[in-house]
């Protein structure tokens, strides 16, 4: 089980730490870290499937650049 801390996204007050459990193994390699959350994840492959941060954040490397968007995980009720 892989234990990964996550400390508060760019511009935050919050000095608390995030812990999140996985069974996948500890990462080997090339690392990439969410901007946002800083949450840890293997580098993504160039032009392979995306990274979908639990922060909300999708994550893609395209031809050498990572390319992202926000993706909201459950839409907003209707107003």
């Amino acid at each position: 089980m892989r234990t990964v801390e996550a400390r508060g996204g760019a511009g935050s007050k919050d000095d608390g730490v995030a812990q999140t459990y996985s069974s996948l193994p500890p990462i080997e390699g090339r690392k990439f870290i969410c901007k946002r959350c800083r949450r840890v994840y293997p580098y993504p492959e160039d032009d392979g499937r995306p990274i979908r941060c639990e922060c909300g954040w999708w994550y893609w490397n395209e031809r050498g650049k990572i390319r992202e968007a926000f993706r909201q995980r459950i839409d907003p009720p209707p107003s």
